[in-house]
């Protein structure tokens, strides 16, 4: 199993486990989130044999924070396939993901 970022040009790979897991949403708002949005997000996403089988999106967000802007992600799209349920893939994706967010000097 593989943990890493997906690649601009991968991105687009994570919408199939997206539409899989978050149904409610309709496709209108998964068309408008992956190309506004998801263009300057990163992916942290688990691969096993080439396929997306856990990911989470680090969304970028600027607020103010005692009068200063203050940079930091939120977690968005958090999800593992069925099958991979269980086995602690989103517990490995969360640690790397907030040591990454910790190394780079970001709140959370």
């Amino acid at each position: 199993m593989e943990l890493r970022y997906l690649s601009r040009e991968e991105k687009a790979l994570s919408r199939r486990l997206y539409e899989e897991v978050f149904v409610e949403d309709e496709a209108a708002f998964v068309d408008a989130y992956y190309q506004i949005k998801a263009v300057d997000n990163r992916i942290l996403a688990a691969i096993e044999e080439g396929n997306i089988v856990a990911m989470l999106h680090r969304n970028p967000y600027t607020f103010r924070f005692r009068g200063k802007c203050v940079r930091a992600d939120y977690l968005v799209a958090v999800a593992t396939r069925q099958p991979y349920r269980h086995r602690g893939l989103m517990r490995s994706l969360l640690t790397k993901a907030l040591e990454d967010m910790e190394r780079e000097k970001q709140p959370f």
